[in-house]
């Protein structure tokens, strides 16, 4: 599987794996800098490479509710 380094380094435009639009490489910001927390708590739902390319603004909400549960747990 491709990592993200691999993925946001040669493009300007990503199309989000969530909400299927093309978005500038800088609309990934936040998740690309999540760095393994976001492989350790999405890893069993990532199930092909575009899946590391989801933009802030659809994982942002998700990633904190499994933070959440990861941290009741």
């Amino acid at each position: 599987m491709k990592n993200r380094l691999e993925i946001f380094s040669k493009n300007r435009f990503i199309i989000c794996s969530s909400c299927n639009t093309m978005r500038a490489t800088g609309d990934f910001y936040v998740m690309f800098k999540l760095g393994n927390a976001y492989e350790e708590l999405f890893y069993n739902e990532i199930t092909k490479d575009n899946h590391w390319a989801t933009c802030d603004e659809c994982c942002g909400n998700r990633f904190v509710d499994r933070v959440q549960k990861y941290i009741d747990n």
